[in-house]
């Protein structure tokens, strides 16, 4: 195996996974964005609406913050964030 051409070139691997957050909040915003949170206006209205059992599952472990930031970035009609 001495004269095959991988012998000499080291493999490089990535050991670091960052999770994809934004992508993580889409996904849970997404199924209870038609019928409930289009209407949240305020960061008040979003608390009301996690009351209910369906969105409050959904959105369970995201603040309320990172929820009403994903709002407003919708009803901007802004596309999908990107990575810096």
């Amino acid at each position: 195996m001495r004269s095959a051409s991988n012998a000499y070139f080291p493999q490089v691997l990535s050991v670091i996974s960052i999770p994809d957050r934004e992508g993580q909040l889409q996904k849970a915003v997404d199924p209870v964005w038609e019928d409930f949170l289009q209407y949240a206006e305020t960061i008040d209205d979003l608390r009301k609406e996690r009351k209910k059992a369906k969105v409050f599952g959904a959105l369970e472990g995201l603040s309320d913050e990172e929820v009403f930031g994903e709002i407003q970035r919708r009803r901007l009609g802004a596309g999908p964030l990107g990575k810096a």
